[in-house]
């Protein structure tokens, strides 16, 4: 039987790797890192995108915004505070043109 030290440390071991394995992970093509930058701008209530956030945005593919839209009921975003919704305003609050309004 193993101790408990090494339960223990098995465990936190897991948690780190996961933790890394979802932060380098992407969501309609944007790693987090990146999204993360806009995180002020898509809770309520939000604050103007920061430049770093427009950088960001101008990366997103046109194709990609109706992804985000799978993402409107997802528990996750919701324990951030992050409005789907509000996704779509912050490409115009960037100046970037011809991105959609809505879902």
């Amino acid at each position: 039987m193993a101790s408990n030290g090494r339960i223990a440390a098995v465990v936190v071991l897991m948690v780190a790797i996961l933790s890394t394995s979802v932060m380098a992970a992407d969501i309609c093509g944007v790693s987090t890192d990146d999204l993360i930058k806009c995180l002020p701008a898509v809770r309520q209530p939000p604050q103007a995108p920061t430049s770093a956030c427009c950088a960001v945005i101008a990366t997103i593919k046109l194709e990609n915004y109706p992804c985000f839209c799978t993402y409107k009921d997802n528990p996750i975003l919701k324990i951030f505070g992050v409005d789907v919704d509000l996704i779509f305003k912050v490409p115009a609050k960037c100046g970037i043109k011809g991105a959609p309004s809505h879902c």
